[in-house]
């Protein structure tokens, strides 16, 4: 402004000197010398009106902020004066929220900005920017402080512009959660309960750090808290899984979806695997901007524990308690580290299940005679990496010190992903060590009644039986033969004479017992007879092809019919016997033994309307 009076007044004088010259003589200093005092004058005039005018506005202007300030410093809540994106003044709450009490400069007379988190600017210029009429701004908005100690401080703030200082604003803030004591308290107790459970509880930030975990996090990957923290929530998990997790997480990120679910595999520090089922939910701000994550996890295998009923939990001990020999489930280490034993386990080694379960005691593989350890680890492991059943035969000591011959089947458990997850077997002595444990192994092996093979077996060589049939494309048949003897409703089915019955009628299966063929009695006079093995040995059973097993199951078939329809001695005279045989071929229709006997006694049923003695193929 200076600079521009200053190049006005001199071209004045210039255009002064320039006309008196045109007038000659006197004029031509008079001019200059009467435009040069005027505008003098003029300037003088103008600086005494503004010394006039200043104090009384620099006198209203210090009263109005002066005014301003005691209204905003009675305010019990935090508050500030702004003068524009400027703090012209702050409360002594507002500086005791942000931990600057004694270090007020660090506000007034900065922008407020500065004490605000970097991605409420716009929202807080958004604010300013609302009509200055003094007409209602809306609803409070959501800010974020950053307090002195770094930390982020959420509160709702509301903007009020002051009529008597145009220009300012006054910025009230409302906290709406406990403060000081009382928060610390409550946030303790809360992590301390938290800290009790089983269930992993997690916060992440929006890209997937973890931000925070209570302690059922370092149970589940062995991985301090500390060391955790900043770390992807993907850093524990299985590496086949990782894909599947950052996926889910990015579908959250993208604002595809809310929440997900999925089970993983988490890999302990130990180095053992451990399943968890992960839910995870997205976390928003007041904005409804994405902060980050919440979720849980809930180990898998616990969970499974605890869904066991009693009555289930009963029922399979009950079984695996009657098995002659130890069932085992454990790790694919030295020494045969076990997950789970059975109860036989006390029979077969001297010892209680925990005491071998996690070689709490005793590692299995101490029990392994040390001139056998060596044979045992290398014939397991070249099954297992060829993915197939081992059966073993070695000595283990007893807890009493006495050797024992034992015979061992089992297999590795792999993961869809291949990889081996566990080693499952059965274990039982080879020594028959007193006539009781052979009738006790009698009872388990064979039918008490008929001295058949027990119903238990035979359903499992028919499940391995069928297994091996798909692997080999390998041909096979099930019989079902429904004997009836008429004469049998004159007399009690449990009595004497009804039992010396059934025996004589279950010796007549020897005509087609041998190599590949298995009996058993299932109830009320009906018996299935498996037959795997049609080559060549003689009698009714010659077969040229492996092809031809249709015509080979019906020889076999008709002559079993013709042997067990011979009249049997009932009450002094001979009764005649009815039979029907009913014959299921193997084949793709059959997903299971149980399809495979229900095919052949629903064939059964159809040869008994059709006559006495008749043998009928399953319409497969």
């Amino acid at each position: 402004m200076s600079l521009f009076v200053f190049s006005a007044f001199t071209l004045s004088l210039l255009f002064a000197a320039v006309i008196g010259s045109w007038y000659g003589g006197a004029a031509v200093y008079a001019m200059p010398v009467a435009l040069g005092s005027g505008g003098v004058a003029i300037l003088a005039a103008a600086r005494w009106l503004e010394r006039q005018r200043r104090p009384v506005e620099s006198r209203r202007s210090a009263a109005d902020a002066r005014w301003a300030s005691e209204v905003c410093g009675t305010i019990p809540s935090a508050a500030a004066i702004v003068r524009g994106p400027v703090v012209s003044f702050a409360n002594r709450a507002l500086l005791d929220l942000l931990g600057l009490a004694e270090r007020g400069d660090e506000v007034v007379g900065l922008p407020f900005t500065n004490v605000l988190h970097p991605g409420d600017h716009e929202r807080f210029a958004a604010m300013l920017a609302a009509p200055s009429d003094g007409s209602p701004r809306g609803q409070d908005q959501v800010l974020r402080l950053v307090c002195g100690g770094s930390s982020v401080l959420r509160v709702y703030a509301s903007l009020s512009p002051l009529e008597s200082d145009p220009g300012s604003h006054l910025l009230q803030f409302s906290v709406d959660v406990p403060s000081g004591e009382t928060r610390d308290v409550s946030s303790a107790s809360l992590v301390e309960a938290l800290d009790q459970l089983d269930l992993v509880f997690f916060k992440t930030d929006e890209v997937g750090r973890l931000i925070h975990a209570n302690r059922a996090w370092e149970r589940l990957t062995g991985r301090r808290l500390a060391d955790s923290r900043g770390r992807t929530l993907v850093a524990p998990c299985h590496p086949d899984d990782r894909d599947a997790l950052e996926q889910g997480l990015a579908r959250i990120t993208n604002g595809e979806v809310d929440r997900f679910s999925m089970e993983l595999r988490f890999v302990h520090l130990a180095g053992n695997v451990l399943r968890g089922t992960l839910r995870a939910n997205a976390c928003f701000d007041a904005g409804g901007d994405l902060n980050g994550l919440a979720g849980t996890i809930s180990e898998v295998d616990r969970r499974r524990r605890e869904d066991e009923t009693p009555g289930t939990r009963r029922y399979v001990n009950t079984l695996l308690a009657n098995v002659p020999g130890m069932i085992y489930r454990g790790l694919n280490d030295r020494d045969w580290t076990m997950e789970f034993v059975s109860d036989g386990c006390i029979d077969l080694t001297g010892y209680e299940s925990w005491e071998i379960i996690g070689n709490q005691r005793v590692a299995f593989g101490s029990l392994i005679h040390p001139e056998d350890r060596e044979f045992v680890w290398s014939q397991v492991q070249a099954a297992v990496e060829a993915r197939r059943t081992y059966q073993i035969a070695y000595r283990l000591v007893h807890a009493s010190g006495r050797t024992m011959r034992v015979w061992e089947q089992g297999r590795g458990m792999f993961s869809a992903q291949g990889e081996l997850l566990s080693v499952e077997g059965f274990i039982t002595d080879l020594d028959i060590r007193s006539s009781t444990e052979e009738r006790t192994r009698n009872r388990v092996w064979f039918d008490a009644r008929t001295g058949m093979a027990s119903r238990s077996v035979f359903t499992q060589v028919l499940v391995w039986t069928q297994h091996q049939s798909r692997i080999r494309n390998l041909r096979f048949a099930v019989l079902w033969v429904d004997v009836n003897v008429p004469a049998l409703q004159q007399i009690a089915f449990s009595s004497e004479p009804a039992e010396n019955l059934l025996d004589v009628v279950a010796r007549r299966f020897r005509a087609v017992n041998g190599p590949g063929t298995l009996v058993t009695y299932m109830e009320d006079w009906r018996f299935a007879v498996l037959l795997s093995d049609f080559r060549a040995d003689g009698g009714g059973r010659q077969v040229t092809a492996a092809r031809d097993v249709v015509g080979a199951t019906s020889r076999i078939a008709q002559q079993l019919a013709v042997e067990m329809s011979t009249s049997v001695m009932v009450g002094g005279k001979q009764q005649p016997v009815e039979v029907a045989i009913g014959i299921a071929l193997s084949g793709p229709r059959h997903v299971d033994a149980e399809s495979l006997l229900s095919a052949a006694r629903e064939a059964s049923l159809q040869a008994r309307a059709l006559g006495p003695v008749r043998c009928e193929f399953s319409e497969d």
